[in-house]
């Protein structure tokens, strides 16, 4: 199979990094082809074993690319949640497909803790459209388990957070809370040598926006967490407290919407199915 012209180059320029840093992190937009272009490192790479880690809707559409790329290497994809089933290999390669899910912070989720013992000793490509979605802060523990990465000297989140977050305290229920969502914009200065960023507008895709006006239904507990945000600014959950002055601000403002007027608008790009946007946004809403 052929790849397009900016793959070639991106595989080219990705390659150098992986032999110099031992990782790379591919920050490509939806539809640039970031899977085709992941196995045609690995393939430059000279990888035999590689392992890709994706979620699970997305391992048929992973084993097509793999079967037109027919790669020489031994190829196995498996989603996040398999990965205890995994059979015991060294990897020479492994792909972290949707890497942002791996940025919890400030303690590393389970999955970022599986993978952080998976890819020890192995070469790492990182997958993302949207590496920090919410707060630079979710990058460090994408990385934190990669040799050579370069928050590879901090002990744990907390010590990162001395140098790249702008931790604040906020006093919730009389108990002062610490929140590190604030993470600095050098968080993404120290990732550039291992960044390759591309967009949809450099690949030469057109977009077509346009707007659409979606009704979507809540459950009645949706709408009393959003009046109590609005009102208190707060909700303080049995594991997490929901700040409207951290990302969930986002979610409340968007709620609000939806209480004045009852509708929710969205920018949509053309092709998206406005159920998709309805569920997505029911999803987000209903937290």
């Amino acid at each position: 199979m052929e790849l397009r012209s900016y793959q070639k180059r991106i595989v080219h320029r990705a390659k150098r990094i992986v032999e110099q840093h031992g990782f790379v992190y591919l920050a490509m937009e939806v539809r640039t082809g970031k899977t085709l272009t992941s196995l045609s490192i690995a393939e430059e790479l000279c990888a035999q074993r590689v392992l890709f880690l994706t979620k699970k809707k997305a391992l048929g559409s992973v084993g097509e690319d793999a079967k037109k790329l027919c790669p020489s290497y031994e190829f196995f994809a498996i989603n996040y949640e398999s990965m205890h089933k995994l059979p015991h290999k060294n990897w020479d390669l492994v792909i972290l497909d949707e890497a942002h899910s791996l940025g919890a912070f400030p303690k590393p989720s389970k999955r970022a803790k599986g993978v952080r013992d998976l890819v020890r000793g192995s070469k790492v490509i990182l997958l993302s459209g949207t590496p920090t979605p919410e707060s630079y802060s979710q990058m460090y523990h994408q990385v934190y388990g990669i040799k050579g990465n370069p928050f590879a000297g901090y002990k744990n989140f907390y010590r990162f957070c001395d140098d790249y977050v702008d931790v604040k305290t906020q006093v919730v229920n009389s108990l002062p809370i610490k929140f590190y969502n604030k993470g600095l914009p050098s968080i993404l200065t120290a990732m550039q040598p291992y960044t390759i960023s591309f967009s949809q507008r450099e690949a030469g895709f057109k977009s077509d926006l346009r707007e659409h006006i979606l009704r979507v239904p809540m459950e009645a507990r949706t709408y009393e967490l959003c009046k109590r945000l609005r009102k208190d600014r707060v909700i303080d959950g049995n594991e997490e407290v929901v700040l409207a002055d951290t990302p969930g601000q986002a979610h409340a403002e968007a709620a609000s919407d939806v209480l004045r007027h009852g509708e929710v608008r969205e920018r949509q790009r053309h092709g998206l199915r406005p159920q998709q946007g309805a569920v997505h946004l029911r999803q987000v809403l209903s937290g």
